[in-house]
């Protein structure tokens, strides 16, 4: 009786222990955000689409070069797909899209993911900072990279 009592709190005490370790080794294990490719599109009939600088006053609105106001406002993208044709011509371009991994934490992109507005700010300051101004086709923040497509045509 002595030895299946002994016997029984072994493995009542391994048991415990296997539960204790269990349990406070996820609190130490790192948590990994998931990757999540997201595409957004400038909204279809938003003004100043085009990405040529200086097309201030031309009409329809949407051929107007872009604004910061209008192209860093989380409101004018969506992930709704919009029909375009792409183009990589420099000549002539309007907005199209924009393509990085997205989460929900601003962190600056050091984990290789990016919020919208975080992925917007880094766009627009890549396009103002290139002289002459232009829009870049992909730009890198952190370990993030953001891919930006062109269109022939407003939309």
């Amino acid at each position: 009786m002595q030895k299946l009592l002994l016997s029984l709190s072994a493995i009542m005490l391994i048991a415990s222990t296997f539960v204790l370790f269990s349990f406070s080794s996820n609190k130490n294990k790192s948590k990994s955000k998931p990757l999540a490719q997201t595409t957004y599109y400038y909204v279809t009939g938003t003004s100043n689409q085009r990405l040529q600088p200086g097309h201030l006053s031309d009409l329809p609105t949407t051929r107007r070069s872009i604004n910061q106001s209008l192209f860093t406002n989380v409101n004018k993208w969506s992930t709704t797909v919009v029909s375009y044709i792409p183009t990589t011509s420099t000549t002539e371009g309007y907005i199209g899209l924009i393509s990085f991994n997205e989460e929900q934490d601003a962190d600056g992109g050091s984990d290789g993911q990016l919020t919208l507005q975080e992925a917007l700010d880094a766009v627009w300051s890549a396009y103002v900072s290139n002289n002459p101004v232009q829009m870049p086709f992909g730009i890198q923040v952190g370990s993030a990279n953001i891919d930006i497509q062109w269109a022939t045509a407003i939309h």
